[in-house]
């Protein structure tokens, strides 16, 4: 989410604007603790991992990003 040049959510905003990147399966990896900036990004059909996590976790969110059945 903390990033130079721009934030996660801006970087969000703009693959889900582009015609091309729009549908792409996004996952963010972030300490970030703000439950409306998380609900925004569910909001976005974006998967979110707080840090730290298990590889458990890793593995169940990038599936279901995917829309893998596990």
């Amino acid at each position: 989410m903390n990033m130079p040049v721009m934030d996660g959510m801006e970087m969000l905003d703009n693959i889900r604007r582009n015609p091309i990147t729009m549908d792409m399966p996004v996952l963010i990896v972030s300490t970030e603790s703000n439950n409306e900036r998380i609900k925004i990004i569910d909001e976005q059909y974006a998967g979110f991992v707080h840090k730290p996590f298990t590889p458990e976790v890793l593995k169940e969110k990038i599936l279901d990003v995917l829309g893998v059945m596990h």
